[in-house]
């Protein structure tokens, strides 16, 4: 089951707290289907709309660590 808000992925504090005051809930869902994997140091290509959440997922694995 892919996780369906931020909290799932269990991301240190500080990313956690970054993540709420941007106000993002919930994963959209390029980053529902390729976060695991990224944070698991996976390399991946996905393709999707822009403005879809992509870019950030490259972040989440750096401050993730």
């Amino acid at each position: 089951m892919l996780p369906k808000s931020f909290e799932q992925y269990k991301f240190n504090e500080f990313v956690n707290k970054a993540v709420i005051d941007l106000g993002f809930d919930n994963p959209t869902k390029i980053q529902e289907r390729v976060f695991s994997p990224v944070l698991k140091g996976k390399n991946i290509v996905a393709k999707s709309q822009t403005g879809s959440g992509k870019v950030i997922l490259s972040y989440y694995q750096f401050l993730a660590n």
